[in-house]
């Protein structure tokens, strides 16, 4: 098997953070990259973190929305505190999110 070497360039401090958690969880860096290129050859398509979306802006707001669902959810199950968003499906909390913009937009004057 023939082997191949990449190289990349970031910030020290996030590769300092981003070792310290991959370091918790057991990985070391090539870990973490090998893994992303064995689920990119196994399922032809990169992870849902790296695939493209639709430019526009509601676009990146349902990604927002569904993002913070996500991480608040994982931060309250983590703390054994009830989901807050158990319950809600993700066009609710789209819809939700759309209402709270559109009053802020007119309190601002800007609707």
């Amino acid at each position: 098997m023939a082997v191949t070497q990449l190289n990349t360039r970031m910030d020290e401090s996030l590769r300092q953070s981003g070792d310290a958690v991959f370091k918790r969880y057991g990985y070391t860096p090539a870990e973490v990259v090998k893994s992303t290129w064995q689920y990119a050859a196994a399922h032809q398509e990169p992870p849902d973190f790296l695939r493209p979306r639709p430019n526009g802006p509601e676009n990146d707001l349902d990604d927002a929305i569904e993002r913070g669902m996500g991480m608040a959810g994982r931060f309250l199950e983590a703390r054994g505190i009830r989901d807050a968003f158990a319950g809600m499906t993700f066009e609710d909390l789209r819809d939700a999110a759309y209402e709270e913009d559109l009053i802020e937009r007119e309190e601002d004057g800007r609707a």
